[in-house]
């Protein structure tokens, strides 16, 4: 049989010590944890744990349920400083008393005798069940009449709380967890076999030499299915265990679908992409078909498409939007009559769907408009289990499949994503741990200074002219605005729910700025005081709104807009958001309004070009080379910031009127979603850094609430 784990072992990284800077903040009952801050809130009460006490309650966290081993902790959480049992049981009796503090309400902490500990959290109390019991003989009835119609009504009225609990929806709670792959590298995309004995997963980083691994669950042995310098992704095992499917990924060419026989078998090539990637792949539940979702070209929707399992075809399924980024995630459900997936419209709007594979059109199921990042059925059918940020941060939730209330499972400790689902209430899930600071580097480049060590990622916004940071921040809590004065520390400006937030600029006086945000399904392009206050839509509507600049005015604001499948730049009245008027025609993917007019870059187009008062263009100099991650005008000068497959991403800038570029400094580590602000004091630039970014693989035992 190919699942039985009989594949050679590969070895593991050694486990990473605990740092409390990089944990994010996580729900335990009553108490809201936060360990970067070493504080624990129950309400208005507050406390501040010692940084050892902290460490040991985020490790067992992290495996919550599961059994931690004393070596394990002493490792991760004293790592090479040698200690006894004794300050580990002292942390375990500092928690202890937390858990009291609480009536043991929220959560407990259990000793393995000889082994280590586990963190309990507490579970609702189970509905108490009717006790057997005898009448007393006086009231016995002795009339047999009577007796049968007794009996009558008890069945019918069983039968009616039968149907009545069936037609209930399923209510699933999380029965232990454990971190099943846990490394220094990055590992993504998991696929848990039909048996749930096996986990496929890509190891390695995106736009890297990945290889397609599988772990035997049982022993942790490892094998290698693919190696080389190919780029393979997104494992699916076949029903039956004898076959996984995967994607080759080429640069400058369309990807291709392999599908190899295990345990030692050959590799075939099943179809080639469209485009140069497929996001997922999935199995039928009979073995017939492959489904896999693809987009044509780079600013194309995905279509979810599905090919025979031994060739022919392929058919597209799905028809998403134009305007909207299309269809990804996807998972069948496990009578293989019904397809889930996500449908995206932009960055942080989406929501899931459900095609009968039997024709007709889509079903929505969700109605949030945030993002949703991995998808999985359950067992019965009947639930659908996501990922989403619909509460701040990235957790598990469960949603019946035919619609209705979303239910949180799970404290949230690490960010999940990309999710698997096995019979027996398996879910693997990618488990995401991100953290990346704004630097500031001089011309000539050098180390750079770190200018936000805090826990989440933060992202360059821009500069006002006296040398004050507008820049994006994301938290466990969600993404806001943050302001940084010269020398004073930021301050957080914005406090509403958004499911994603990006492009802050000032305007031209310095008092206030424009920024761009998704919030309950829609993009909005808003307005606010420096000074902080309620934030003002200007625009809004299911369309994208992008790379915003104020006019040398302070009234006008320019940007990019996708609204029929294309992107054209705008003008917008910021004293009358009604007065919009379209600038350009359609394929623009940035623009900055200038002292020299609106400058912008087009899609799939060199250098950048002047856009007159009657829409005519003109090409003003040929750099950058091809659009750029980032880009952005001061002065006579644009700057922007190369991201190369390999090497080192590298800030570069070059006069707006043409002339050669340059390399202004180097940018290591810096982050594909990183922007570049240039203050103008001194003409420092600011990047994202990447600090740590890593990718492992959970596994969670999930049961029916009364099973």
């Amino acid at each position: 049989m190919a699942d039985d784990g009989n594949l050679k072992p590969a070895e593991l990284a050694p486990q990473r010590r605990l740092d409390l800077a990089n944990e994010h903040d996580f729900q335990l009952g009553a108490f809201r944890v936060r360990p970067a801050y070493r504080e624990v809130r129950r309400g208005d009460v507050i406390d501040i744990l010692e940084p050892r006490v902290m460490q040991v309650l985020a490790a067992l966290a992290r495996r919550m349920g599961a059994v931690v081993s004393r070596d394990e902790l002493l490792r991760e959480c004293w790592g090479d400083v040698s200690v006894t049992d004794d300050s580990l049981h002292r942390c375990i009796g500092r928690l202890r008393k937390l858990a009291e503090s609480d009536g043991g309400a929220s959560f407990a902490i259990e000793t393995v005798p000889r082994v280590g500990y586990r963190l309990v959290p507490a579970q609702p109390a189970a509905e108490p069940k009717a006790e057997d019991g005898q009448a007393p003989a006086e009231r016995r009835i002795g009339h047999a009449p009577l007796l049968m119609l007794l009996m009558a009504v008890v069945v019918v009225a069983g039968l009616a709380l039968w149907w009545r609990l069936a037609d209930q929806p399923e209510a699933w709670r999380v029965a232990s967890y454990e971190s099943l792959i846990d490394s220094r590298r990055t590992e993504t995309l998991p696929a848990l076999s039909a048996s749930g004995r096996q986990i496929a997963y890509a190891l390695g980083t995106e736009g890297d030499s990945r290889d397609v691994m599988v772990r035997n669950i049982r022993d942790g042995s490892i094998a290698a299915l693919s190696e080389g310098p190919e780029d393979d992704t997104a494992p699916a095992w076949s029903p039956g265990g004898d076959r996984v499917a995967f994607v080759r990924v080429r640069a400058g060419a369309p990807c291709e679908i392999l599908v190899k026989t295990l345990p030692a078998g050959p590799v075939r090539s099943l179809a080639r992409c469209q485009g140069e990637e497929a996001a997922r792949l999935i199995w039928s539940p009979d073995g017939t078909k492959l489904f896999f979702s693809e987009r044509a070209g780079r600013r194309e929707p995905r279509i979810i498409k599905v090919v025979a399992a031994d060739g022919g075809p392929v058919r597209a399924l799905t028809a998403p939007p134009a305007i909207s980024r299309g269809d990804m995630e996807l998972a069948v459900s496990p009578d293989g009559k019904q397809l889930a997936f996500t449908r995206w419209l932009n960055i942080g709007v989406s929501d899931i769907f459900i095609q009968d594979l039997d024709g007709g059109p889509p079903r929505q199921v969700t109605r949030d408009g945030v993002e949703v990042a991995g998808l999985a059925w359950s067992e019965t059918g009947r639930t659908l289990f996501y990922s989403s940020n619909r509460s701040g941060d990235f957790a598990l939730w469960s949603i019946p499949a035919e619609g209705g209330t979303s239910t949180r499972l799970g404290p949230g400790l690490r960010e999940v994503r990309r999710m698997s689902s096995a019979p027996g209430g398996l879910l693997a899930m990618e488990l995401a741990d991100l953290r990346a600071n704004l630097t500031r580097i001089a011309p000539g480049g050098g180390e750079g200074q770190a200018l936000t060590d805090s826990a989440g990622v933060q992202w360059a916004g821009d500069y006002s002219r006296d040398g004050a940071l507008a820049y994006v921040a994301d938290t466990r809590g969600g993404r806001s605005v943050w302001l940084q004065q010269p020398g004073e520390a930021a301050q957080k400006i914005t406090f509403f729910a958004v499911s994603h937030m990006d492009d802050v600029r000032w305007s031209p006086d310095g008092r206030r700025l424009v920024f761009v945000a998704a919030t309950k399904g829609r993009w909005a392009l808003y307005e606010i005081a420096a000074s902080g206050g309620r934030p003002r839509a200007l625009l809004a509507g299911a369309f994208t709104i992008e790379s915003p600049s104020w006019e040398a005015d302070g009234r006008h604001v320019v940007f990019v807009s996708r609204r029929d499948g294309e992107n054209r730049i705008w003008r917008i009245d910021v004293q009358q958001p009604e007065r919009l008027q379209a600038l350009s025609g359609p394929g623009w993917k940035a623009a900055k309004a200038t002292a020299a007019g609106v400058l912008a870059i087009k899609d799939g187009a060199p250098g950048i070009w002047r856009l007159a008062p009657d829409g005519s263009v003109t090409q003003v100099a040929p750099y950058p080379a091809e659009a750029p991650h980032a880009w952005t005008v001061l002065g006579e000068r644009q700057y922007w910031l190369e991201v190369p497959r390999r090497g080192t991403p590298q800030v570069m800038s070059a006069s707006i009127h043409g002339g050669p570029a340059e390399v202004f400094a180097q940018a290591p580590q810096a982050a594909w979603f990183s922007g570049v602000a240039v203050d103008p004091r001194g003409g420092s630039v600011v990047y994202t850094r990447m600090i740590e970014f890593n990718q492992d693989i959970g596994l969670m035992t999930l049961t029916r609430s009364g099973s």
